[in-house]
């Protein structure tokens, strides 16, 4: 086994000797003002234009790409249009959860039909109980994608969809969701 105090103790003094022994040691100033001018002659010092970087397709391309996803983060309501569906508000503006339902509730009892099936919180209580407006988005979600987030779907129907109400909050974010049946 190895003892590195051992060995620590052993070589102390020589590495005080040749620490002394290279501090008398030093560079003359002509030997660095040499290399400085040969590196100066060899690496000329570019015009200010040409210091910018040059825009390549991987800067391009990257720009391209975080604008992207800058756009998809902050106009999340557009990713629902893309999903065949219709929005249960009005006019898209964001209501409260008790005007939805008197919304419609208007005496035919449509929304009072799936008013028995929970919504799942994909949030806690406490934060969807916190939203000042919200709005509810019915959508249909192919079973495929179902079965990807670990949903048992029958192969049966896997090639079907689910029609969803998604709880939506605010700011955009999905707060709950229901599945409700064809």
């Amino acid at each position: 086994m190895t003892n590195f105090d051992e060995i620590e103790r052993v070589l102390r003094p020589h590495k005080e000797a040749l620490k002394t022994e290279l501090e008398s040691w030093q560079t003359p100033l002509a030997v660095e003002q040499n290399l400085l001018a040969a590196f100066e002659q060899q690496f000329p010092k570019r015009p200010w234009y040409r210091r910018w970087p040059v825009l390549n397709w991987e800067f391009g391309g990257g720009l391209c790409a975080g604008l992207l996803v800058l756009v998809l983060l902050l106009n999340q309501t557009s990713l629902w249009q893309l999903i065949p569906g219709r929005e249960l508000a009005s006019s898209g503006s964001l209501t409260t959860g008790s005007q939805i339902k008197s919304q419609f509730n208007g005496g035919d009892g449509a929304y009072d039909m799936y008013e028995d099936i929970p919504f799942m919180a994909l949030y806690s209580g406490e934060e969807i109980l916190q939203q000042d407006e919200m709005r509810i988005v019915q959508a249909q979600i192919p079973n495929a994608v179902l079965a990807s987030m670990g949903v048992t779907v029958n192969p049966e129907v896997a090639n079907q969809s689910a029609k969803a109400e998604v709880l939506i909050g605010a700011n955009d974010e999905f707060l709950a969701v229901r599945f409700l049946p064809n």
